[in-house]
């Protein structure tokens, strides 16, 4: 069989488009001042976010009596122009009858991981800061229940970041990482998927998940088989004593490759042999 040169062409676009551009769910730059109670409030979710998911309000949590112990578009006189803040004991702006902080997306990412057959990746600016201890810390927490304690069963997937730079990881309560380091203002990323990189975390019996955490686009840690289901997507950010900053939060579903993209790829093989 002879080709034509527009058939292999058409072949060879199919097969280079390669895998579907990501999907951004959310974004939220946390610049629009809004404090504690009027977390939620307009303007400062339709000025802060974007997305597909836009606007997605947080479920808020604190212990103490400040309701500004989670706050929108605060500024430390640090490196942030302006962040999420999650306020707990720590000096000099914490509430000396607080301890534990939390905001929760009202959101189970799992649904849109699972129903695009796509990897979920979380990536945000951190800071953590005033702790009363260097060992006080802030925590990112994957799971299915909104604002529970770092070591809750219901956390599929929970790391500290402490005030001195280490971190501390949990499934359903157990210690299993203890080996990254941050400082503050670095990118985080968590990547969730299958056990191929391909799909959803989400979908599978847990036995095939796969986390992985980068520290500015490099790869830190692995972690597999925490059994992440479908109502396990819920997202939680938290401060125990000292105080958490969070900035820049980007919320995207990379799609596995497209059946055309394989199919393109299968005939251009074929039509080569037989040519």
């Amino acid at each position: 069989m002879k080709l034509r040169a527009s058939h292999l062409a058409s072949l060879a676009a199919i097969t280079l488009a390669g895998p579907a551009s990501a999907v951004v769910l959310l974004t939220d730059n946390f610049n629009t001042a809004q404090d504690g109670a009027n977390f939620n409030d307009q303007p400062g979710l339709s000025n802060d976010q974007g997305g597909t998911l836009d606007p997605l309000t947080s479920s808020i949590s604190y212990t103490g009596s400040r309701p500004w112990s989670v706050r929108r578009g605060f500024t430390d006189g640090g490196s942030y122009v302006s962040e999420m803040a999650l306020i707990g004991n720590g000096t000099p702006y914490g509430d000396p009858n607080g301890l534990n902080t939390y905001s929760s997306l009202d959101r189970n990412f799992a649904t849109d991981a699972n129903n695009a057959g796509a990897l979920l990746e979380v990536k945000f600016n951190i800071k953590v800061f005033a702790g009363l201890d260097p060992s006080d810390w802030g925590a990112v927490q994957i799971g299915s229940v909104q604002n529970s304690f770092i070591t809750g069963a219901s956390n599929n997937f929970g790391s500290l970041f402490r005030d001195n730079g280490a971190t501390q990881q949990f499934n359903a309560g157990t210690t299993v990482g203890s080996t990254v380091t941050f400082n503050d203002g670095d990118l985080i990323t968590l990547l969730l998927s299958n056990a191929a990189g391909t799909g959803s975390a989400f979908n599978s019996d847990g036995a095939t998940d796969v986390l992985k955490m980068y520290v500015n686009n490099t790869l830190a840690d692995t972690w597999t088989n925490l059994n992440f289901g479908s109502g396990d997507g819920y997202l939680t950010f938290a401060s125990h004593n000292g105080n958490l900053a969070i900035d820049n939060l980007v919320i995207s579903a990379i799609p596995e490759p497209g059946a055309a993209f394989l199919g393109g790829f299968g005939m251009f093989a074929l039509l080569r042999r037989r040519r």
